[in-house]
């Protein structure tokens, strides 16, 4: 271990190592399972949960130098400090905590103390999903004009790109211009932008034309989001973008820790509308089909009533 990686970096570097894209997970020993990531998702939360983690720890607990002596004693303080809106979302980092110990442990060894990183000493929340809140077209509208306004972001982009087509903030991050094919009517999904790490192909509606031909014409070729100096615009800055003007309009309380969650929820309700009318099929069977065409869209797969309610209720 270098002594000019930071705990961030030496986080960051046991990730990079942990990386396991295109491997079978199924056909892995559980050892090795176990300190592996296989898919894109995954990868991005670890390395998300490492970054705020670590953060916190070297600015509240600056005599830890070295990743193998982060112990749940300092976990349990990160988890504490944050505020936490749903059961679900806080189980989620207590894995995410215990997936990045076993990515550290693999590169760095054993740590000196101890004891799971997920093993935190608190209470989970009792508040339920917060998820299944669908952004109302009114608070669209003004949360997007808000940002076009200012002219200071193409956050707004992301905006009407996921209204659209239903693409995660990540999905846009990896838009290219040669990923919009105005003659078959399509807008490609790279498997870098898909959660899951499979790509997908959606079907240009005549009433998005416009606005694609308009980004087309824009990044002919080129990733959307990169700016004048040639950087990307990353996923995080979009988010935390549309949240400000969120919070400047007095809007985020209506949609507390979710922004393009919202926002595809909307495209959902919008998108059932579409292939079946106001109001949902008294015949389940068609509703269920209708449902499956756009849960593809969405990312989510076909066969996924589970997340009808979450979405279309």
């Amino acid at each position: 271990m270098s002594r000019h990686r930071n705990l961030k970096q030496q986080g960051r570097y046991a990730v990079e190592q942990a990386k396991a894209f295109g491997q079978k997970k199924h056909i892995a020993p559980k050892d090795i399972k176990a300190e592996r990531l296989y898919s894109y998702a995954r990868c991005d939360g670890i390395r998300n949960v490492n970054d705020q983690l670590l953060s916190f720890v070297e600015k509240h607990f600056p005599e830890i130098k070295w990743i193998r002596d982060v112990t749940n004693e300092h976990t349990t303080a990160w988890m504490k400090s944050k505020e936490w809106t749903s059961g679900e979302t806080f189980h989620e980092y207590r894995s995410r905590l215990s997936k990045l110990q076993e990515v550290c442990k693999a590169t760095y060894g054993n740590c000196r103390h101890p004891g799971n990183w997920g093993t935190v000493d608190m209470e989970p929340p009792t508040t339920g999903k917060i998820r299944d809140v669908s952004m109302t077209r009114e608070d669209f509208y003004m949360i997007r004009d808000s940002i076009m306004r200012l002219g200071r972001s193409n956050a707004w982009i992301a905006m009407e790109i996921t209204a659209r087509s239903g693409i995660r903030v990540k999905g846009c991050h990896w838009l290219s211009g040669k990923d919009i094919d105005l003659e078959k009517g399509t807008v490609f999904v790279c498997k870098e932008g898909a959660k899951n790490g499979r790509t997908r192909t959606l079907p240009l509606r005549p009433e998005d034309r416009e606005f694609y031909s308009w980004l087309k014409k824009r990044t002919p070729e080129d990733r959307v989001f990169r700016r004048k100096n040639g950087k990307v615009l990353l996923p995080g800055s979009i988010d935390s973008t549309i949240r400000e003007h969120m919070k400047k309009l007095g809007l985020d309380e209506n949609y507390p820790c979710t922004t393009e969650h919202a926002i595809r929820k909307m495209f959902a309700k919008e998108r059932m509308e579409a292939l079946r009318g106001p109001a949902a099929l008294t015949d389940k069977k068609a509703e269920m089909k209708a449902w499956g065409q756009v849960s593809v869209e969405l990312g989510h797969g076909e066969n996924r009533p589970d997340l009808y309610k979450t979405y279309v209720k």
